[in-house]
């Protein structure tokens, strides 16, 4: 499918515009699903039963805990799966769906899938996505950066993405629940469509008393710097009383000014606003887009709405879904024969020639993007799906690489979950990987790994000295 602009004038006339999402390839989504077996006992994460239980299997807190505790994303497909939503705090409305989904069915109900389309006027656009509305040319932009669907409707002719705004129909994936508490009635909840308040904040500068030139004059105070290239040797002592002195002069200008505000007041910024309660669910949303069939999803997201990436050195050749590995440690250590041994999880998956020493990535996203390089099959002349690139490590007997897969925006949560799984393995008498801050698991049960705080793909080695 493409985006389509349509405008109103004397005629009803429509607009192709070159972005192509999903195209021909998407065909196979619409092949069923399989059906959920046993909704008691569906696998999920361990964090996923333990929410659901803290959530006391109750539908509505479950609700509430995603819609109010995720924030939206605006990216198209599956991308980051529950255990990696919850993890991050954010994720777009296939991953914040599939959070949803695994609560519910970790507490017992019926849960699925939903994919659709969802009509907005101005105004809902502007709460949802934060842009400014006064013309399609912002939301023309947002869409064709995250690979959204979708069909944007404006007034005005010849169509221009700065005439006036007037809907959109976008693509989206919500959740449909029934069962348990709910008995046979079926309920549509939409956990990542949701509006946002809007805060100032203080001006910080003001209130602590910071000048740039002042701090920075103070802080190269005795340091050595070559322009362009390097500084050395900073003021540590100058910058540890500055900031002291910043810290000072904001609590008291908290105290004099703001001594009942919270850390929105001061800060500002874009906050989730909470449900109304109590909060009555509906058989199905007010928004969607009138007279849509939206496809329903009994088990999984289908896998063409699911990032992959595959990995290839020396002779393996291992392709992961980017929801599998989302939270988990996939690693790349040579043994005594200089083999390149990869392993998920400390679970051996394959293991490569001796001294293969070039990891090749081929990254295949769900929607295509514009390209001046090589176009996919899958999304005609100028526009690919995949993303590919390359690392040249060092093929020397123990050395560890942990190979990062992340995608769209990653929060500490996913660090911290890592730091305690690395805690708990320390605990059971696992020893730490010579040159490595991780350790392995003595037992299956225990796995884990620290892991850097970016996204993307990133490979990070580990020497011996």
């Amino acid at each position: 499918m493409a985006l389509l602009v349509c405008w109103l004038g004397a005629k009803a006339r429509c607009l192709l515009v070159a972005i192509a999402t999903c195209l021909g390839f998407c065909a196979g989504a619409w092949a069923g699903s399989p059906t959920l077996v046993a909704q008691p006992g569906v696998t999920a994460p361990a964090s996923i039963p333990e929410l659901a239980r803290a959530l006391k299997y109750d539908v509505n807190l479950i609700y509430e805990y995603v819609y109010t505790n995720i924030e939206y994303s605006p990216t198209y497909g599956l991308k980051k799966g529950a255990l990696g939503t919850l993890l991050d705090g954010s994720g777009n409305d296939f991953d914040q769906s599939a959070l949803l989904v695994a609560l519910l069915r970790a507490s017992g109900y019926t849960a699925s899938y939903k994919y659709g389309s969802i009509r907005l006027n101005p105004a809902a656009i502007h709460a949802f996505f934060g842009v400014a509305v006064l013309d399609a040319c912002p939301l023309l932009n947002l869409v064709v950066s995250g690979g959204i669907p979708a069909t944007i409707t404006v007034f005005g002719s010849p169509p221009v993405c700065s005439d006036p705004l007037l809907y959109a129909d976008i693509a989206h994936t919500w959740v449909s629940v029934t069962g348990g508490s709910l008995g046979a009635t079926v309920y549509a909840l939409d956990p990542s469509y949701k509006s946002y308040v809007s805060t100032t904040g203080i001006n910080l500068a003001t209130a602590t008393g910071y000048n740039q030139s002042s701090f920075l004059s103070s802080a190269e105070s005795g340091a050595t710097i070559t322009p362009g290239l390097s500084i050395q040797n900073l003021n540590s002592t100058n910058i540890g009383s500055a900031l002291t002195g910043y810290a000072n002069s904001l609590v008291g200008y908290i105290r004099a000014n703001n001594p009942t505000a919270t850390t929105r007041d001061i800060l500002g910024g874009n906050y989730i606003r909470p449900l109304t309660q109590p909060y009555t669910p509906s058989s199905s949303l007010s928004y969607e887009t009138p007279g849509d069939t939206p496809l329903t999803w009994t088990g999984d997201v289908p896998d063409v709405y699911r990032t992959t990436m595959r990995l290839q050195i020396g002779g393996i050749d291992k392709t992961y879904f980017g929801d599998e590995l989302y939270g988990h440690r996939l690693s790349i250590v040579y043994n005594g024969s200089l083999q390149p041994v990869l392993s998920l999880d400390g679970i051996v998956q394959a293991t490569g020639t001796a001294s293969a020493n070039t990891i090749s990535y081929s990254v295949a996203f769900p929607f295509c993007f514009a390209t001046s390089g090589s176009s996919s099959p899958a999304c005609g002349t100028g526009f690919t799906n995949i993303f590919t690139f390359q690392n040249v490590i060092r093929a020397i007997t123990g050395y560890t690489y942990a190979v990062v897969a992340g995608w769209d925006a990653t929060g500490r949560g996913m660090v911290e979950f890592h730091r305690r799984q690395l805690q708990a393995n320390r605990a059971g008498g696992a020893a730490d990987i010579p040159g490595w801050r991780s350790s392995r698991p003595r037992v299956p049960s225990t796995r884990g790994s620290s892991a850097p705080p970016w996204s993307g793909i990133a490979t990070s080695a580990s020497w011996r000295r």
